[in-house]
């Protein structure tokens, strides 16, 4: 799993200067006796120390390996959400966060699972060659440039993309397509042919969000999508739904667990002209 050899890392050229090496780790139903191996435990811990300046990364449940060359301990790390349990016990001085699609921090770079590993991937062709030629990888991989939120806060948007049959279906498709109308329990009943109370008892089970709830996160969603364009907050603001900037503010800080000033620091690309 982690032959010199094979590994990913190489050096690069860019900019016309050397860059260091880079090293990633992948995961998978190997890593559970790679954590017996004391060989690449030593090589992982050899390398980071060996390599200042380079960029040590593993995807989805390769961070464990991180964390048990001791490469972790005291800096935030996430993984694969169904490892919650096995990382609590043995990893404890890891600050696991297994909210976040993958963290990039002090060299180390860690994400959820296999295809946040792209997600991943395209952060760092964008810090090496900029966010045009990360455009157009993710649109040779028909991907998106940078998804939005964390594993769990959009999970209930992944439900709902199944969720087309019977009569919420109709709903959360116009929820989708169009999430900055004026939408009201009432009308989102109306659409269903259900009352508002049948609605939210519905909503819920299929999705684990209320309807009013899930139409907050699909909001937010809209709004990151914009922000990351390079699109201001003030025109993102009016395809949001939310009429005005404190409302977005609250559902954004609910919803992301930041504010949009951050999200933009952290992900967005320069302004464009709109």
């Amino acid at each position: 799993i982690l032959k010199p050899e094979t590994a990913i890392g190489s050096a690069r050229q860019t900019n016309r200067r050397m860059v260091p090496r880079d090293l990633m780790i992948p995961g998978g139903p190997g890593i559970d006796n790679a954590l017996e191996d004391s060989a690449i435990k030593t090589l992982i811990r050899d390398w980071y120390l060996h390599h200042a300046g380079g960029r040590l990364a593993a995807v989805c449940s390769g961070a464990l390996l991180l964390a048990n060359a001791g490469i972790l301990d005291g800096k935030p790390a996430t993984t694969h959400w169904s490892r919650q349990a096995q990382i609590t016990r043995r990893f404890p001085a890891v600050n696991w966060d297994l909210d976040q699609v993958y963290i990039l921090q002090d060299g180390l770079y860690t994400s959820a699972g296999v295809t946040t590993g792209i997600d991943m991937a395209l952060r760092l062709i964008r810090q090496d060659c900029g966010g045009e030629c990360a455009l157009r990888v993710a649109q040779e991989l028909v991907v998106s440039i940078h998804r939005s939120g964390g594993q769990r806060q959009f999970t209930p948007n992944l439900k709902a993309q199944f969720a087309t049959q019977g009569a919420l279906g109709s709903l959360i498709d116009a929820v989708f397509e169009n999430p900055q109308a004026s939408w009201t329990l009432t009308e989102m009943a109306a659409l269903t042919h259900m009352t508002p109370r049948s609605l939210s008892r519905h909503f819920n089970r299929e999705t684990g969000l209320s309807a009013m709830k899930f139409l907050e996160h699909v909001r937010v969603k809209h709004v990151c999508d914009r922000l990351l364009t390079g699109m201001p907050l003030a025109r993102a603001l009016k395809h949001s739904g939310f009429g005005d900037t404190q409302r977005l503010n609250r559902a954004f800080q609910r919803v992301m667990g930041t504010n949009t000033a951050a999200y933009q620091r952290q992900f967005a690309d320069p302004p464009y002209n709109y």
